[in-house]
């Protein structure tokens, strides 16, 4: 498993120390290594913790609510590098988001679409249209900000 320093984080998400550091506070991400000594030595896993981060930037900046975002995060924490390549590998690329509830795990963008059919005008005046997160493609995207030592972009878009 790769881990990035506290300071690598924040350069890749374009985030302060001490709003990493709030966050860690405030049980939102959790280092998967606690450093010790002076300084901060925290380690994060590269691929949940990081991506986590990113997915509830990310969601926040698109309107939805904290705990929509947060529920995203622990989602993503709570998988492994080896489940997210396993779920990539059969076509499960989304979360989705239905009414401020999070997907158990990653789906397939069939299953968003098939969720949006089953009575569309319903479905619109309660605000339970579903929405997806394209978790495969942030993946691929974060990847490639660590190898390059350039920050994430992170699009706004629900």
């Amino acid at each position: 498993m790769k881990y990035l320093a506290a300071g690598d984080v924040c350069r890749i998400l374009r985030v302060p120390h001490k709003t990493l550091d709030n966050w860690v506070k405030a049980g939102l991400v959790r280092p998967a290594i606690e450093g010790e000594g002076s300084g901060n030595h925290r380690r994060f896993a590269a691929v949940p913790d990081v991506l986590a981060i990113a997915a509830g930037r990310g969601l926040r900046g698109s309107g939805f609510s904290t705990d929509v975002a947060v529920s995203v995060m622990r989602r993503l924490m709570g998988m492994t590098e080896a489940d997210l390549t396993e779920a990539f590998r059969e076509g499960r690329h989304f979360l989705m988001i239905v009414a401020g509830q999070v997907s158990e795990g990653l789906v397939t963008r069939k299953t968003i679409v098939d969720a949006a059919k089953l009575n569309p005008p319903l479905a619109k005046a309660l605000n339970l249209l579903p929405s997806g997160i394209d978790v495969k493609t942030l993946y691929e995207r974060l990847m490639a900000a660590v190898e390059s030592d350039e920050p994430l972009e992170i699009e706004a878009s629900a």
